[in-house]
């Protein structure tokens, strides 16, 4: 939930039955949103609009009519969470705004919480500063994926950091044989 540990590569594994217990969470989530959608068509149209919105604009990357690269990432989630906020903010206006003991809590609640995330993106955006600092910062979190390693070697190509470059080409075919490109950089490397 909140913007701590965040990298741009995920290596999730997808649920192999249907009670894996991942796999029943998000069945169990997305089955509470439907029905609060569902509850909230006739009488809150905008927190209905919300939740459509939310869906309509994660369809798309959800791997289930066209298998991506990927399984969602973080800056897919952009658009969609424009609709949940839109949903979030209907319903509070309902169920929060009308209690003046609940919006004093979460009004406290939203003075606490919004600094602190305005503080971990800043602090996020320190590692997105450009390709090396991004792929640097990945590195650290997968240890078993080619594409990082490269996409750093090429970072460092690009710095002029040869020998850095080198070895994260050698990496990158060290944990996949077969990457033709990483296998180019690398003897283009050598030879220069």
């Amino acid at each position: 939930f909140f913007p701590v540990g965040l990298h741009t590569w995920r290596q999730t594994s997808f649920p192999e039955k249907f009670t894996d217990p991942a796999y029943l969470g998000h069945f169990l989530l997305s089955c509470v949103l439907l029905s609060l959608a569902y509850l909230s068509f006739k009488k809150y149209r905008t927190a209905f609009f919300g939740f459509l919105w939310f869906v309509l604009f994660l369809l798309p990357v959800l791997n289930i009519f066209v298998l991506l690269n990927r399984p969602v990432l973080e800056h897919w989630l952009y658009l969609p969470l424009m609709g949940f906020v839109i949903f979030a903010f209907a319903l509070s206006e309902e169920f929060v705004l009308k209690n003046k003991s609940r919006l004093i809590f979460f009004s406290f609640l939203s003075g606490f919480i919004i600094p602190m995330l305005m503080f971990l993106t800043y602090q996020l955006n320190k590692i997105c500063k450009n390709d090396m600092t991004l792929w640097e910062h990945t590195t650290r979190y997968v240890k078993n994926d080619s594409l990082p390693f490269y996409n750093l070697g090429v970072a460092y190509l690009d710095k002029g950091r040869m020998s850095e470059a080198e070895a994260m080409f050698t990496e990158a075919l060290r944990l996949n044989p077969n990457f033709e490109d990483a296998a180019y950089n690398l003897d283009h490397l050598r030879r220069h």
